[in-house]
């Protein structure tokens, strides 16, 4: 007979790499509503390949083959009993990370991006910004480095991309970790990473993504979302599409005490819904630490959305800060939908991009002091990106205890 050798190695198409807790596996295991996958999409999971499976894996797959025109694997290191587990835990060499290298070796190194998709082990858990962040880019054997290490750039970018899922919503009632706190201590890491990591990006921002009612999980309807997001973030990366994500912050005006405009910058999108007399939720207002109740946050014009709240401002204005979806519930009363997000008219209909304690009047990157010829001046901090200096989307410096 005639001898036939097999490898599990790619010889042709994208592989994309993904890693992460229960919403990283349920993107393949939550079927209700799947379409069909397309005969050019394979799956790469615990070391075996087969078919894409699950309603945000196919639809994943099938949009990135759609706009790429080859074919397309989705690989995932370790999949089983993932579930409510920590960043340490992925990085133990014994384990999911130890997994994960094999999967590579086994396919021949090469992928395109690789996706994270954790952090509610580490919310719930009470894990600092700082600890997070070194576990994920900062410390030798982090997340990032050593995927980097491991896997071989199959992309045109400098470095393997690295997209991030912003974590989303979960119910207080679940335990005692579930605060606004801990989540956000979460999101702060990883929009940090974004903003600082070269080859770094959002891969989707989930506040908003539709709840199953479990406290935590995507709904089948959610995973569609999610995936979207995830597949036009990648492409956008990868410079394959014009835009990947939502509008983001441009600035805060000040009307009078109880009344503020805050317009955001469109990056795919021309204008957004709600509109009318439909008011949007997701924002919150601190007034020098006292919570300020928003009434109301309607559309005045394709960037800009008018608050206006419960009652008048005391506080200096250098003490005034907002927020949009930044909190454990987005601002709002814990529901498995989230009604009325900003959401601009991309085909995609992406929710606008969370911020967090931006000073009043401020542009996008933080205003801060800075020591400049013995007195404190007022400067927006600036990191190196890829060679230059830019003001970071995102990055916030401790003082006194707080972020600000």
């Amino acid at each position: 007979g005639v001898a036939v050798a097999s490898s599990n190695a790619v010889m042709v198409g994208a592989v994309f790499m993904l890693d992460g807790q229960s919403l990283c596996e349920k993107l393949f295991s939550v079927t209700t509503g799947a379409a069909s996958p397309n005969s050019r999409v394979r799956f790469f999971d615990n070391l075996t390949w087969g078919p894409v499976v699950g309603r945000g894996g196919v639809n994943l797959a099938n949009k990135l083959n759609a706009a790429m025109n080859m074919p397309v694997a989705l690989v995932v290191g370790y999949r089983a009993g993932i579930s409510g587990t920590t960043i340490s835990q992925h990085l133990a060499a014994t384990t999911i990370m130890n997994i994960n290298i094999q999967a590579l070796n086994q396919i021949g190194n090469r992928i395109m991006m690789f996706n994270w998709q954790q952090g509610e082990g580490d919310a719930s858990g009470g894990t600092s910004t700082e600890t997070y962040q070194g576990r994920f880019y900062t410390d030798s054997n982090s997340v990032v480095k050593t995927i980097r290490a491991n896997a071989i750039n199959g992309s045109a970018n400098p470095n393997l991309p690295v997209a991030v899922n912003i974590i989303g919503r979960a119910d207080s009632g679940l335990g005692a970790g579930y605060t606004d706190a801990n989540w956000e201590n979460i999101r702060l890491a990883l929009n940090n990473a974004i903003a600082t990591v070269p080859d770094c990006y959002l891969g989707a921002e989930c506040v908003t993504v539709e709840n199953s009612g479990d406290g935590i999980h995507y709904s089948p309807a959610g995973f569609e979302v999610d995936s979207t997001w995830m597949a036009r973030a990648w492409l956008k990366a990868l410079a394959l599409v014009p835009y990947g994500s939502g509008a983001t912050l441009s600035s805060i005006t000040k009307i009078d005490a109880s009344t503020f405009d805050v317009k955001f910058s469109h990056v795919g999108g021309t204008d957004f819904t709600p509109t009318g007399g439909t008011s949007a939720n997701g924002f919150e207002v601190s007034d020098n630490g006292t919570p300020r109740a928003v009434t109301s946050a309607l559309r005045q014009s394709a960037d800009t959305y008018r608050l206006t709240l419960a009652s008048p401002q005391t506080g200096p204005d250098a003490a005034l800060r907002f927020s949009y979806l930044y909190g454990l519930d987005g601002g709002v009363t814990y529901s498995a939908t989230f009604s009325n997000p900003i959401v601009d008219n991309t085909t995609e209909a992406f929710a606008a991009r969370a911020f967090v304690s931006r000073p009043l009047g401020s542009t996008v990157g933080p205003t801060v002091k800075v020591k400049s010829g013995g007195a404190y001046a007022s400067a927006v901090v600036k990191v190196k990106v890829a060679g230059a200096y830019v003001s970071p989307v995102g990055i916030f410096v401790k003082a006194g205890g707080v972020y600000a």
